[in-house]
């Protein structure tokens, strides 16, 4: 326990080259599969948070989903979206949340690709905090390159 502590405060304190190392950037094909989140990093004014907060994200050949439980809560909260690779980045493009019904938000991710899965920042501005970095590390579900089954993001797709 008290090394999963330490190891959580060496990934919060480091700097955004290091909280995303030295992984490559991964393919679509890569993608694909289900992870788990391993943990979850806020910095922001210079000061890094490590937020306890489960989540499960799925990769398909074209669509994204997450989903993860609200606080003191018995429900949870998910979004399907469509994504795109590009060199240096991932662009999510979420047109469904489970909470507000039909949204049409992007999202603009760096990922680092590791062996076991990978490691993603998102930058966002508040006007009252400024600007503040998200960092979530996710480590494949299973431990290995699996095929979602049983269910299908598809409209009018077949299970």
């Amino acid at each position: 326990m008290v090394s999963m502590v330490l190891h959580a405060q060496d990934f919060a304190s480091a700097d955004d080259k290091d909280m995303l190392g030295k992984g490559k950037m991964l393919t679509a094909k890569q993608l694909q599969g289900a992870y788990n989140m391993s943990r979850m990093v806020v910095r922001s004014m210079g000061k890094d948070s490590v937020i306890e907060q489960q989540q499960m994200k799925i990769f398909t050949d074209r669509y994204m989903m997450y989903v993860h439980p609200l606080t003191g809560d018995s429900l949870g909260e998910f979004g399907i979206g469509t994504y795109k690779v590009m060199p240096d980045k991932i662009v999510e493009y979420v047109f469904f949340r489970g909470s507000s019904g039909a949204v049409n938000d992007s999202f603009e991710v760096k990922i680092s690709g590791r062996q076991d899965g990978f490691v993603q920042a998102l930058m966002f501005k508040d006007d009252q905090s400024g600007p503040w970095t998200l960092f979530e590390e996710y480590k494949r579900a299973g431990g290995k390159k699996k095929q979602p089954h049983g269910w299908c993001l598809e409209a009018g797709g077949t299970v």
